[in-house]
């Protein structure tokens, strides 16, 4: 179930921020399933959480465990009330002056926000120059105080009293722009790995980010040379750009048919040495029975009766001289069906198939079957 609400309270002469959870189960109750005390010890029980859904309580309340993880769930968003900022200001009394200056805390950071103070009491200056997302920044007081104060003074000259993220300031301040335009590339090039000023150059001549992504890694591929080549990736507009892009696709893609005609060629050597003991055909049946010679042959019967020839490798099997194929076509060249036949001499026939394109009705013709029957008599069980 997901019914919860939260607290601070003295527990044992202590001050813990607690969520409590109602379940079927509690039987309208509400129990403690989360207790974090000031310290940081977290205990937990009955909770529950999913990547969708977040944090859920279920079954009968249970005895509360220390607990793992590293920050309190957050089921609930709740504004501290005057009690709960009593309470850690008899602990703390100055903490008064951060809770009249920022009163709007919500119950699950107080804990977290109190210990930022204790560690870094200037933040409360900060909270007079009305930049709370600096004071409770715990990156922001890691810099040194000359980075500090370079970064307040941007804040107070330049934001115009808007309260940009830390991230897009230093961005800014870095490379001479305002916080919307750094916010923009970070948006837009975070996973991308483009350069601010990269990032400028390609937005004013309207290049697309992906585009030029996915060319830097064709030249970094294909042709690291050209990769460090001005030529090839500087350009003077959109349409240049394109240019140069479909010429790198282009060399690509003629690179690549090259090698697959090596391959397709090396591929035809090898089945043509494993078959160079079966150039069997002939006439069976007024069909045309053969061992084919060829590897586009074979590739143009799995096309055509819808087999695995090819997904399968029935190839390179043959190669390995684990079987031979067997093709029967009509008078008219046209596919009928398809033969494996394996055993020490090839006297098996392991699988016989017409168009496999309906897997349940896909067996041979009776006339595929007698002229089978002949060619294995003629060449196999003859010789054999």
């Amino acid at each position: 179930m997901k019914c919860f609400t939260d607290r601070i309270r003295i527990f044992r002469g202590k001050p813990v921020y607690e969520i409590l959870a109602k379940t079927k189960e509690s039987n309208g109750s509400f129990f403690v399933c989360y207790r974090e005390d000031f310290e940081g010890n977290r205990k937990c029980r009955n909770l529950y959480f999913c990547t969708l859904g977040g944090y859920s309580a279920y079954g009968k309340p249970e005895k509360m465990d220390a607990c793992e993880m590293n920050h309190p769930p957050r089921c609930v968003w709740k504004i501290c009330d005057p009690y709960d900022f009593e309470i850690i200001e008899k602990m703390f009394p100055d903490f008064k002056y951060i809770h009249k200056k920022y009163p709007n805390i919500y119950r699950h950071d107080l804990f977290s926000i109190a210990k930022h103070w204790i560690k870094n009491p200037k933040m409360e200056l900060l909270l007079n120059m009305k930049l709370p997302n600096l004071a409770f920044n715990k990156t922001f007081f890691r810099y040194n105080e000359k980075k500090q104060r370079k970064i307040v003074d941007f804040y107070l000259h330049q934001c115009n009293g808007i309260l940009y993220n830390l991230c897009d300031v230093e961005g800014a301040i870095k490379n001479g722009t305002t916080p919307e335009t750094f916010n923009e590339y970070r948006s837009k090039c975070r996973k991308l790995s483009i350069s601010f000023s990269r990032w400028v150059t390609l937005k004013a001549k309207e290049i697309p980010l992906f585009d030029y992504k996915r060319h830097v890694e064709r030249l970094e591929e294909s042709f690291p040379e050209k990769a460090k080549d001005p030529y090839w990736t500087e350009f003077k507009n959109v349409a240049d750009f394109h240019r140069k892009e479909n010429k790198i696709i282009k060399e690509i893609k003629h690179i690549e048919e090259l090698k697959d005609a090596e391959k397709a060629a090396a591929l035809q050597t090898a089945y043509s040495l494993a078959t160079k003991r079966y150039h069997w055909n002939g006439n069976f049946n007024g069909l045309e029975v053969y061992v084919p010679e060829n590897t586009k042959d074979i590739e143009n019967q799995a096309k055509k009766l819808n087999q695995c020839l090819i997904a399968n490798n029935y190839i390179q099997r043959v190669i390995a001289k684990k079987c031979i194929l067997v093709f029967i076509k009509d008078e008219n060249g046209k596919p009928l069906a398809t033969a494996e036949l394996t055993g020490k001499k090839k006297a098996h026939v392991s699988q016989f198939y017409g168009n496999e394109l309906d897997r349940n009705n896909c067996k041979p013709s009776q006339n595929c079957v007698v002229a089978l029957d002949g060619f294995m008599n003629k060449f196999i069980r003859k010789s054999a």
